[in-house]
């Protein structure tokens, strides 16, 4: 069983599965994966089920330099979760000026919605999440390092704050 399941990687397994199927050569596309490959079963017998097991490599979990060397290397970012508390990955890769491929959900949309370098996807839509990864690895773009402006939210939120404690004096 996947305990990862809301993180929607399986979007990525099937869209290199459309790619394959449609004749596209996926053979130089690597797949980096921060987990280890035996917390997600389900996944690994997609990927060796479908002749991708070269594509794939499950590096387990990374300390936080570490990850910021695969964001500063990698030539795009594939964020599929459909549920995510904020998706600091996606900060991190628009600040590299990476381009990113994300769940058009709104912790995803919140981040990074004002990114030029983002596109936002519908969840399970191997065709387009696929369409957009065969269009970035063939024609890769540069974007201008992104740091996101959060100061009126968090205004709005230590006001709220302030506003709360003070009534309980």
């Amino acid at each position: 069983t996947s305990h990862f399941v809301y993180k929607n990687n399986i979007e990525i397994i099937n869209a290199l599965i459309y790619l394959k199927a449609n004749k596209q050569d996926i053979s130089k596309f690597k797949v980096y994966f921060t987990f280890d490959k035996y917390e997600d079963l389900n996944l690994v017998d997609l990927i060796e089920d479908n002749g991708l097991t070269n594509n794939f490599v499950f590096l387990g979990r990374l300390k936080y330099l570490q990850s910021l060397g695969y964001f500063s290397g990698c030539d795009l970012v594939v964020f599929p979760s459909y549920i995510e508390t904020f998706g600091f990955p996606l900060l991190e890769a628009a600040w590299y000026g990476k381009p990113i491929l994300a769940s058009n959900e709104p912790f995803a949309y919140e981040v990074v919605s004002k990114y030029m370098g983002a596109s936002l996807i519908d969840v399970h839509s191997p065709v387009q999440w696929g369409e957009l990864i065969l269009k970035e690895s063939t024609n890769p773009s540069e974007y201008d390092r992104y740091k996101a402006n959060f100061s009126e939210s968090w205004d709005v939120f230590f006001n709220l704050i302030k506003e709360i404690l003070s009534k309980n004096r």
